[in-house]
């Protein structure tokens, strides 16, 4: 963490124990830290499962190659989220499955496909997995409006990538826009959103703010998201609005 945090809830629902590993200053991840858990980890105590995002949500930022490889050499399942790889300036490692025994890689149809509610996904696995998976999968997981609209964003994955093309053009102009506000700190982000730290004021207030002229954005105050917001890469009449708003603010 900070980090997706579905997988530790779910872990927990199943009783599963959680070592979480916090990301460096930058969010990037702490790759000895990880390590460290491994070494002293014995049959009693054995982890199971290393879950990683890249891009990460909420910060945006990318797992590098060599530190992913890295987390490949241990004795461990690695899953891999790449929900938001779209909008990435780098390719997805679902190839890696190939090569890489331990790699699970998941991807969704919610983020560049837009279709969110209608809960679609999907694994990349190496083959030995799937005859497990298939013992404990539901037998009605995906529903028929789902598979409709999965397949419909297959036939137009020219149309939903020159969007994505649109969005990648736009968070670069987003953020160099926040940038120069005076009161925001951006991270460069490989997703359609940018987490900024808010300095010299409360992140609840500038939320409150630009919420009662009609801007949302998404709002942390917790530890490793201390005083941040999240803002989305929206439309440039959006990123204008939002914009004209945190500039009355400054």
């Amino acid at each position: 963490p900070p980090t997706f945090g579905m997988y530790s809830f779910d872990a927990g629902l199943v009783g599963g124990r959680v070592i979480d590993v916090w990301r460096a200053a930058d969010y990037s991840i702490d790759v000895e830290g990880i390590c460290a858990h491994f070494a002293e980890q014995d049959e009693s105590n054995a982890i199971k499962l290393l879950f990683l995002t890249s891009p990460n949500n909420p910060s945006g930022n990318w797992l590098t190659d060599a530190d992913l490889a890295r987390l490949l050499a241990l004795p461990v399942l690695v899953v891999l989220d790449e929900a938001y790889v779209e909008f990435a300036d780098h390719p997805s490692r679902a190839d890696w499955v190939l090569t890489h025994a331990n790699l699970v890689v998941l991807r969704t149809f919610s983020k560049a496909a837009g279709i969110a509610g209608l809960r679609l996904g999907y694994g990349i696995c190496p083959s030995w997995l799937m005859a497990q998976l298939w013992k404990f999968k539901q037998p009605y997981n995906v529903n028929v409006a789902a598979s409709v609209a999965g397949l419909a964003s297959l036939r137009h994955v020219d149309q939903i990538m020159a969007v994505v093309d649109q969005i990648k053009q736009e968070r670069a102009r987003l953020f160099d826009a926040l940038a120069a506000i005076p009161f925001l700190d951006p991270l460069p982000s490989q997703a359609n959103f940018i987490l900024c730290s808010v300095r010299d004021r409360t992140a609840r207030a500038v939320k409150q703010a630009l919420e009662a002229q009609g801007v949302l954005v998404r709002y942390y105050n917790k530890p490793g998201l201390d005083n941040c917001i999240r803002i989305s890469v929206g439309r440039p009449d959006q990123t204008a609005r939002l914009l004209a708003v945190l500039r009355s603010l400054a």
